[in-house]
């Protein structure tokens, strides 16, 4: 029996019986391999699909090289082009495979079994790459928030590492507990009505629309803690999917990164400080100095910059410059100990008047807004209101002159005993 499940997924829709793909009724031309490539993909809509899986559909009896399927895919993509919205069809997981992230409303024969196959729900938490510097008492005041606090923000300036310190709590919170985590990266997003489109794709739902109370019903008897990253921008929508999630899935916590608070209902707020910076002291020795979280963090990016540095006592003075420069600023210290490479400590801490020519080695993985020091404010001065904006202009001019980039706020000190405190 030929199928007769139609997909309509923003303008398009997709006829399995016709093998055709219409844009607002018109065809689309589209080569044989790179439909079948589409067809994969939207009928896992929101499910992780490998490069090995993509391979098999469109060559299932010929082996050729994975060029020829990103080769075709590259050209699915082209002619597919952008939502309305702004935002890719197909999102790649780096070493992982493709993913669909754009809502699919299945009509036909075909619609009718997928929605009675219930497929289980996928949860991915990805690990921490790198040593958590000067952090423990932190992360493991917040895990012990877990469940009596159902929505915790990490809250703080661009840099100071809420992500870091987030996964290293959503994975101690899910192995002491042993429960799920889910982990959803929302900087990629161009506006907040894709919220629930994205955490439907880290869930692996396929469901019509995409809609919230689909995921409210796949969520009600799971037991997870979901990590919403990077929330600034689509702040408001965070603030809803939340109070929808929590209001009728009670095995469900959330831990949200932000650069300021969701003011949702239920919230505890933790606003993280920066790593600790030691006053000057007249023969400090360097072993005294990576006592402390700012130093020992700049020494060790800055060995993983250069095999040849070495921290040694004569070089206390400007590394406890740079740090305090630096406002002990993770992302920042993580710039500046990527140029030991070609300067020394002396030079660095000489050249940090020029802060935004020197600190642009972040790496190359991270978004854009993070692989340079003028990058990561312009993000945060995008976020900005135009009377806010018009403030932030008003600082610089009363400025010093001598310096390029006026100085981050430090936050006050916190430690994990506080925490019950810092909490709204």
């Amino acid at each position: 029996m030929q199928d007769s499940t139609s997909y309509q997924f923003d303008r398009f829709t997709l006829s399995i019986a016709q093998r055709a793909l219409f844009s607002n009724g018109e065809p689309v031309r589209l080569g044989a391999r790179a439909l079948e490539l589409l067809i994969l993909l939207v009928e896992r809509a929101g499910e992780l699909v490998t490069k090995d899986q993509l391979m098999e559909r469109a060559w299932p009896d010929a082996t050729v090289d994975e060029n020829a399927m990103r080769v075709h895919l590259s050209a699915l993509r082209k002619t597919l082009g952008e939502t309305t919205d702004g935002t890719s069809f197909i999102q790649n997981e780096t070493g992982r495979g493709y993913r669909w992230v754009v809502p699919v409303v299945a009509t036909g024969a075909g619609a009718q079994k997928a929605a009675v196959e219930a497929k289980p729900l996928s949860f991915f938490l990805p690990a921490n790459l790198g040593q958590v510097i000067g952090r423990d008492e932190v992360i493991q005041g917040l895990a012990e928030l877990f469940p009596d606090k159902r929505l915790v923000t990490i809250a703080g300036p661009g840099g100071i590492g809420k992500t870091t310190v987030a996964l290293a709590v959503a994975h101690r919170v899910a192995d002491e507990q042993e429960i799920a985590g889910c982990f959803v990266d929302l900087a990629p997003l161009s506006n907040g009505s894709l919220v629930v489109s994205a955490l439907a794709s880290q869930l692996g739902l396929a469901v019509a629309g995409v809609a919230e109370d689909a995921i409210v019903a796949a969520l009600a008897t799971q037991t997870v803690l979901i990590v919403f990253d990077n929330c600034e921008h689509v702040v408001d929508a965070v603030a809803q999917v939340a109070e929808t999630i929590l209001q009728s899935a009670p095995g469900v916590s959330i831990l949200i990164t932000s650069r300021e608070p969701l003011r949702a209902a239920g919230e505890s707020i933790f606003r993280l400080q920066t790593l600790t910076v030691p006053a000057h002291q007249q023969n400090m020795t360097a072993a005294e100095a990576l006592e402390f979280s700012a130093v020992a963090l700049f020494c060790s990016k800055a060995k993983a910059s250069s095999s040849s540095f070495e921290f040694m006592d004569g070089d206390v003075c400007a590394v406890l410059d740079i740090c305090e420069r630096l406002d002990g600023i993770p992302l920042a210290l993580e710039m500046a100990a990527s140029r030991m490479d070609l300067l020394d400590v002396q030079q660095m801490a000489k050249r940090l008047d020029d802060r935004f020519s020197v600190l642009t080695k972040g790496r190359r993985t991270a978004m854009p807004r993070q692989q340079t020091l003028r990058a990561t404010l312009d993000w945060s001065h995008d976020l900005l209101s135009e009377s806010e904006k018009a403030v932030f202009r008003r600082c610089q001019c009363s400025a010093r002159p001598s310096s390029s980039m006026p100085p981050w706020p430090r936050a006050p000190a916190l430690t994990s005993k506080s925490l019950p405190s810092s909490t709204l």
